[in-house]
């Protein structure tokens, strides 16, 4: 019996050991997503902002565009707002704000960034279809729907030349 618990105590701690020598050479900020490589079809529950109304669903462009998630409690989101334009150029940015209130804060986003296209999700479910797991996340998307990328965090100018 003695034998028995002093091979399993062997084995677990190899097995431990194994486990952990192999996390030294992950990435720990790299979430892997299984959103990349599916295509964004039917997601429902938004209200454009620019018009206040309710739509079906994100909008298909014909060339590559981010989604862009964001909320006002985050102070990340805050201030990566201001220089976001600058970094991502003339592609098209889809601007999804999660938060109680539709408005608040718009003076400061009209005044500070400029996005294609504005929604706020009305109901959580939202945010689970597209995988949405951390503020703010970004989302790049080929021109058919395909997620190609997926950043969590603020997207800084050598984040997005390595996207």
């Amino acid at each position: 019996m003695v034998r028995l618990y002093w091979l399993v105590s062997v084995f677990m701690s190899l097995l431990l050991v194994v486990i952990l020598f192999n996390g030294l050479y992950q990435n720990p900020s790299r979430l892997e997503s299984p959103m990349i490589g599916e295509t964004i079809t039917d997601i429902e529950g938004l209200v454009d902002l620019n018009s206040n109304a309710q739509v079906g669903g994100l909008p298909t462009l014909k060339r590559p565009y981010l989604i862009h998630i964001w909320s006002i409690w985050c102070d990340v989101c805050l201030r990566e707002i201001p220089q976001f334009s600058s970094v991502v150029g003339d592609i098209p940015v889809i601007g999804i704000k999660h938060g109680e209130d539709l408005f608040e804060y718009d003076d400061y986003f009209d005044y500070n960034w400029t996005l294609d296209l504005r929604y706020h999700p009305l109901n959580n479910p939202f945010l689970v279809d597209l995988g949405v797991v951390s503020f703010p996340e970004t989302y790049l998307v080929s021109g058919d729907g395909e997620i190609l990328a997926i950043h969590q965090g603020a997207l800084t100018e050598a984040i997005w030349e390595k996207i």
